[in-house]
């Protein structure tokens, strides 16, 4: 294992040189992956710059090997991917997701037969997010200091 300078100075050239050569290899190496024995995928979106700019991840959930990536976070942000994945005629059996709406309408529109996971942050974000509410809402309907004390914080 050698840094891309280490190199650079073994073999006598400039670290952009060595540099380049790598990122040609990566670019070759990962840019069009075989997706034709993906069976479990996951989409998920991540901020970039300090959430200036999102982007879409597919995921191969079997060996965590990225697949896809696009810019944005909507329904159109998959339609390449959705191409590439009817070339090879994938069997998809599940797609675990967060509750994007569009990656919703994405995979119920091109892939209806696929079981939808949604990831446990998501799902307990909404749960304690209902609780709140209805606790929130059963303290204003309480009228005693003592049962508004025993609701608050709870």
């Amino acid at each position: 294992m050698m840094t891309i300078q280490d190199v650079a100075d073994l073999i006598g050239v400039g670290w952009d040189t060595i540099k380049s050569i790598f990122k040609r290899y990566l670019v070759h190496r990962f840019s069009k992956p075989k997706l034709g024995e993906l069976k479990y995928i996951a989409i998920d979106k991540i901020s970039v710059r300090k959430g200036q700019k999102s982007l879409t991840l597919v995921m191969d959930f079997e060996n965590d090997a990225v697949v896809f990536v696009g810019e944005g976070q909507s329904r159109e942000t998959l339609l390449p991917f959705r191409e590439r994945l009817k070339k090879t005629r994938a069997k998809i059996p599940a797609v675990a997701k967060d509750m994007n709406a569009g990656y919703i309408s994405a995979v119920m529109e091109n892939l209806p037969n696929t079981a939808v996971v949604f990831d446990r942050f998501h799902v307990v974000k909404l749960m304690n997010e209902k609780i709140t509410q209805i606790r929130r809402q059963l303290f204003r309907e309480l009228t005693s200091p003592l049962e508004r004390k025993a609701v608050k914080g709870t």
